[in-house]
């Protein structure tokens, strides 16, 4: 069985990680499977650009352009110019070797000048399909069940099968290390309770940090031990968000070994990720598989994730009154052990590479059955 994974990027964004884990599980299962980007960041063999030099470069950044002036019509702020693609440009892939020789095309995510619906009707096509959904043999997989609910409302996939399997770990990357050796590594205080946020951009406001720094605020004004805590943070950061605390703040910068990201975790007591919508993000299985508990809002698919009060705590939908209970549940937990054992066992347990890879290839072999 050839599986052809589509996705942008093999590294960049946070769909590109969750395809890369995916497809790195169903090699590790002893499947072919091969990742076929635009962006290919490494030497890796099993992946493959479609194209490579100068002029490609330029003709991918000209189809980025293109989609994002399309779009500038209709936006109405700068703050959700890349939340949405028009999906008018992209890259005819359909007569790729590694296409036409596939028994399975898993698209994962396409957006930002990859492929336009006229490339995906194209792919259908060579697939003997002749309307981009009508008709076709495609299973929709959704990484959280939070949004399988959300398609299976959809009337556009109402006639088609929905799944839910969530994204895997490498536990041979992320995993449990001593906290105190850690925090040495990285010159981080060895007593003081650590609160760690991550993001991309941090000043993105779907990412929450606004309610996240009202409720150490909250913290901060009561007195509640706030000397014991501190902030630790990576990703692009601005400082002037953190202006107003009296909480000591630790910026690492942009990291993108998984290894130095893995380190993080562990030295951390706290991963907060107070998030407006998400669906199944992959630094919540990250943090759990490194036994750092997850503070998280009742949104998307984390309540998925994360078991209130078991692994962490789930607060109250944009509150931050409960946002501020949820970090002193968890800062002062009688029992912080507990606390990281049973995030540990929920990150083997749902998110395996060994486990979600074979819910993969059962339903590979299920759609090729089809065809028979």
């Amino acid at each position: 069985m050839k599986i052809v994974f589509v996705n942008k990027s093999d590294r960049v964004g946070g769909a590109a990680v969750a395809c890369r884990r995916l497809h790195t599980a169903i090699v590790k299962s002893g499947t072919d499977s091969k990742l076929l980007v635009q962006e290919k960041t490494d030497d890796d063999p099993t992946v493959i650009a479609v194209g490579s030099g100068f002029w490609k470069k330029k003709k991918d950044f000209l189809l980025f352009v293109i989609e994002r002036l399309y779009f500038l019509f209709y936006e109405a702020s700068k703050e959700i110019r890349y939340a949405f693609s028009p999906a008018v440009a992209g890259e005819n892939i359909h007569k790729n070797t590694l296409i036409k020789n596939a028994d399975i095309v898993h698209i994962h995510w396409f957006n930002q000048g990859y492929l336009s619906l006229k490339n995906l009707k194209a792919l259908l096509i060579q697939q003997k399909k002749m309307q981009i959904l009508k008709g076709a043999n495609i299973t929709f997989v959704t990484s959280s069940h939070w949004l399988k609910r959300e398609a299976d409302k959809s009337m556009l996939l109402k006639d088609f099968r929905v799944l839910s399997i969530p994204i895997p770990i490498d536990a041979n990357v992320f995993y449990t290390a001593d906290k105190y050796s850690i925090r040495k590594k990285l010159s981080l205080p060895k007593n003081k309770k650590l609160i760690l946020f991550a993001a991309a951009n941090i000043s993105d406001k779907r990412k929450g940090l606004d309610y996240l720094l009202q409720a150490l605020k909250l913290i901060e004004d009561n007195n509640l031990n706030f000397a014991d805590i501190e902030i630790l943070t990576f990703g692009k950061f601005d400082a002037a968000a953190f202006y107003n605390l009296s909480f000591k703040v630790y910026n690492l910068g942009v990291i993108s070994e998984a290894e130095k990201i893995a380190e993080v975790y562990n030295a951390a007591d706290l991963f907060a990720i107070p998030s407006l919508e998400d669906n199944l993000p992959n630094t919540i299985i990250e943090s759990l598989a490194c036994g750092t508990p997850v503070l998280a809002f009742n949104s998307g698919g984390m309540p998925e994730m994360v078991d209130h009060k078991i692994n962490g705590y789930v607060a109250e939908y944009k509150s931050v009154d409960d946002l501020k209970n949820g970090i002193e549940f968890i800062i002062n937990h009688p029992d912080a052990e507990l606390l990281g054992k049973n995030a540990v066992e929920k990150a083997q347990q749902a998110y395996s590479e060994k486990g979600v890879a074979e819910k993969y290839k059962k339903v590979y072999k299920e759609i090729l059955n089809q065809q028979v």
